[in-house]
């Protein structure tokens, strides 16, 4: 289960935060009006298995034992508004738990939420951080999209977008609005993105 407010990298697929969390969502309002960005999630997996016969497996099969595993991952998303067009934009992730048999012995692994170096203690890390300048090429404007890594307000219809630092592949390509987030869609990774990138990825690919 998933409880959030800006899941990075993918559209806000469940009910309006305003919904939700009504006093919320109007004090991130009354921030992104004094140019601070700051939204968060926060995401439970639990999965298991009862035993079952396997009568071929190796050292990476899927263990046939009873097994039941978590994963827990949360991220704080922080941003500022520099000058007309600029945004500084950080996200600050905390992740804990397996995959059942540590990630290993399915082929496309059904928690993506699971990274192949598991971890029993919270595990710090920034999965981004970058500045984006924004020009505008044209004097008419679109809604930007619901994108929690990027301030709200309209943009111009035709721009040229300048992005410098440390971001995911996934955040300009390859996004997918039905299946592109394990934290709010499809939790098997082939869903989330090509099949190709799981094993070829880094531990946090």
């Amino acid at each position: 289960m998933a409880q959030r407010f800006g899941s990075p990298g993918a559209p806000n697929v469940g009910p309006p935060e305003a919904a939700l969390f009504p006093d919320l969502a109007a004090l991130q309002d009354r921030l992104e009006e004094q140019g601070w960005l700051v939204r968060g999630q926060a995401t439970f997996v639990l999965q298991g298995h009862p035993r079952f016969r396997s009568p071929y497996r190796g050292e990476a099969s899927l263990s046939p034992a009873p097994n039941a595993r978590n994963t827990f991952s949360s991220d704080l998303v922080l941003g500022r508004r520099l000058w007309t067009g600029a945004e500084f934009i950080l996200d600050a992730s905390v992740t804990r738990g397996f995959g059942l048999s540590n990630s290993t012995g399915i082929a496309a692994f059904p928690n993506n939420e699971a990274f192949r170096l598991g971890s029993t203690e919270p595990s710090f890390y920034v999965p981004r951080v970058f500045l984006r300048q924004t020009i505008g090429l044209s004097a008419d404007t679109v809604e930007t999209d619901d994108d929690p890594l990027r301030f709200g307000g309209p943009l111009p219809r035709e721009r040229l977008t300048i992005t410098v630092g440390k971001i995911s592949v996934w955040d300009i390509f390859d996004e997918n609005r039905y299946s592109h987030d394990a934290r709010t869609q499809f939790l098997n990774w082939a869903l989330v993105a090509a099949g190709a990138f799981d094993f070829a990825a880094d531990a946090r690919g």
